[in-house]
């Protein structure tokens, strides 16, 4: 179920914007269906179990009662709180993404959450993570809260010397945005997850991660390619 990962080529191929002259084009969004939604979750049960010492259990049906409404990317059941949770892999290679490195980090996260949250185009991707989901029985009493899941470095200020990985937004100020998506909800602030962010706090050169869906897709194709 383990993968190790390469920290510094991670972050090279997903924070910063690859070469226009490539003829074969862009392998971003190729590699992302395969590994992209399992290295965030990897990182964030990594984050919960080594940062906050509490042990987690992810699942990947994550959905509205009944037949219809929105799906999201799973369920993150930790010690007092149910995480529904939405992935999303942007990074410096989606539309409007910024190269970043050192030099201009917290410029670039906090205009990457600002976009995220507020663009129009966006509006329905993020914000059906409010949307209440439906698992009263794994709940079992917990608190149900929104997370959304960045690749890309996140925050809230440029301001923010430190960058925290994981923290908690108000939806205050985000309305014209919300209405947008069409949701119906009862929260009041969702938690924000930086994989980016997370990674590079680590200051480590590989890291194992739980990958269980990419270590078996990752399988299929050494069997479906000879060698």
């Amino acid at each position: 179920m383990n993968l190790t990962v390469d920290t510094s080529a991670l972050l090279k191929f997903y924070d910063t914007e690859p070469s226009a002259s490539n003829e074969l084009g862009s392998s971003i969004s190729a590699i992302t269906g395969i590994i992209g939604e399992d290295i965030v979750f990897g990182l964030l049960r990594h984050f919960f179990e080594h940062e906050k010492k509490e042990h987690v259990e992810i699942l990947h049906k994550c959905k509205a009662p009944g037949s219809s409404g929105y799906r999201l990317d799973g369920w993150i059941l930790a010690k007092s709180h149910c995480y529904q949770t939405e992935v999303k892999n942007w990074c410096a290679s989606s539309l409007s993404g910024r190269s970043v490195d050192e030099s201009n980090l917290a410029e670039v996260a906090h205009y990457n959450l600002h976009h995220y949250l507020t663009c129009q185009r966006n509006s329905k991707k993020v914000w059906k993570v409010l949307q209440e989901m439906d698992q009263e029985q794994k709940c079992n009493g917990k608190e149900k809260s929104p997370l959304l899941a960045f690749w890309a470095p996140v925050a809230l200020s440029p301001q923010i010397t430190d960058l925290p990985p994981f923290f908690r937004c108000q939806l205050s100020g985000y309305e014209e945005s919300i209405a947008l998506a069409e949701v119906e909800h009862s929260f009041s602030e969702a938690w924000i997850f930086s994989a980016s962010l997370y990674l590079r706090s680590l200051n480590t050169p590989k890291l194992t991660l739980c990958m269980p869906r990419a270590k078996e897709r990752l399988k299929i194709m050494r069997d479906l390619i000879l060698k």
